[in-house]
């Protein structure tokens, strides 16, 4: 019998992988908050949480190949905050930000950074004429690479990011590699935005 628990042991610690890898985020109320207040004080409370600006920067620092921001509402504090993630990323990183019309303001006023910076934008509402509609997301996503993205609640506004409970999950591997391909799926329909 200890021989097999042995086994058991060395089979999760060396042979056994996990198909994905997730972590929750958060993003807390502003101060007071009766909600921040009682978390902070149970046992779990915000344990362990990464916040999602730092999750958000640190999916940025890893990217090797490419980095997409899906939001579909951004202010001028949000396109503030996507600027500095493609500027977190490495030079040879593609950049790429999805957004949906109308074109925000706050992405007109940062044209030229968004040049500068090489990023590749996308517009992903698609008119559906005959039934008088739009084809148009409300999925937040960020992602890195083509396994590990973040997919939640936050939009890129400083509501979202200030002042209001936001959550999400980091996920890596299988689950990621899935959310990557509907992206991929959503520049291949959506419009390229030039300026």
């Amino acid at each position: 019998m200890r021989t097999m628990l042995r086994a058991v042991n060395l089979y999760k610690l060396h042979v056994q992988r996990h198909l994905d890898e997730v972590m929750v985020v958060v993003s807390k109320p502003a101060h007071p908050s009766q909600l921040v207040a009682l978390l902070e004080k149970t046992l779990e409370g915000f344990s362990g949480m990464q916040t999602t600006a730092h999750a958000l920067i640190d999916l940025a620092h890893r990217a090797t190949n490419r980095f997409t921001v899906m939001t579909p509402f951004v202010d001028d504090v949000g396109m503030g905050r996507i600027i500095e993630l493609f500027e977190s990323t490495n030079c040879k990183v593609a950049r790429e930000l999805i957004i949906r019309r109308p074109i925000p303001k706050s992405l007109i006023k940062n044209e030229s950074n968004l040049k500068r910076l090489g990023v590749s934008v996308y517009d992903f509402r698609i008119s559906r004429d005959e039934a008088g509609e739009h084809e148009t997301f409300h999925a937040k996503v960020v992602r890195c690479d083509d396994s590990e993205c973040y997919v939640g609640s936050s939009n890129m506004t400083q509501w979202s990011f200030d002042y209001s409970l936001e959550l999400g999950l980091l996920v890596r591997g299988e689950a990621g590699r899935r959310v990557s391909i509907i992206l991929d799926a959503v520049q291949s329909v959506s419009i390229p935005v030039t300026f």
